[in-house]
């Protein structure tokens, strides 16, 4: 009811979304244009970030990592009737480029508070952000910055378990990549917008870079 979509009933343990999920959802609205490229990154069981573009009229990719967590997504793209790829692996998972706009929502809860919680040893992939939750945000900078083209990145964060500090550290860690704002959003969710640095002599060449 919240996304307007309809969802297929999910397995025990998963879920359809969390706080960041919708976060990232009320950050993009003004975005998804008809006919932009968008990529719902590690989209999850019912693929919601992508299904809420494809209903904007986008042009929506989906990538996952974890097989049967694809798979859900999958069930879900087809109940709504869009047309969705979900390829498998991290990332960009070899998604071309030509990207307009990527929304994330990041595994960022430190593994020894996740183990402490309970959280599902077998959706590790879902929540485990490393030693300090920030492992996967990371990671993300690396593969954003070897992009050929340069997409908007948004990128939903719960400071509960990842502060802004932390994250905006990262990215003076990534000086090819560039952090536009950072939008804190309801119940501890930080929104952050960033995309590759463009060079000078890039945007001497083209004033529209």
């Amino acid at each position: 009811m919240l996304f307007g979509l309809d969802l297929p009933s999910l397995p025990r343990r998963c879920h359809y979304f969390d706080v960041t999920t919708l976060a990232l959802a009320r950050a993009s609205r003004s975005l998804l244009r008809p006919g932009i490229r968008v990529l719902d990154m590690g989209t999850g069981s019912a693929a919601i970030l992508g299904l809420v573009a494809a209903k904007r009229g986008c042009e929506v990719f989906a990538t996952e990592v974890h097989e049967p967590i694809a798979r859900q997504a999958e069930e879900s793209i087809a109940r709504a009737g869009a047309a969705i790829e979900v390829r498998r692996g991290p990332f960009f998972a070899g998604v071309a480029s030509g990207l307009d706009l990527v929304l994330f929502n990041p595994p960022y809860v430190p593994t020894e508070a996740g183990v402490a919680r309970g959280l599902p040893e077998e959706l590790r992939t879902q929540w485990d952000g490393g030693p300090e939750g920030s492992d996967v945000i990371s990671e993300l900078l690396d593969a954003v910055a070897e992009r050929e083209d340069s997409p908007l990145v948004l990128l939903g964060v719960n400071r509960r378990y990842v502060s802004r500090e932390a994250v905006e550290a990262l990215f003076r860690t990534h000086p090819n990549v560039e952090l536009a704002r950072a939008e804190p959003r309801a119940l501890g969710v930080d929104v952050y917008f960033f995309s590759i640095k463009k060079s000078p002599m890039a945007s001497a060449s083209n004033p529209h870079a």
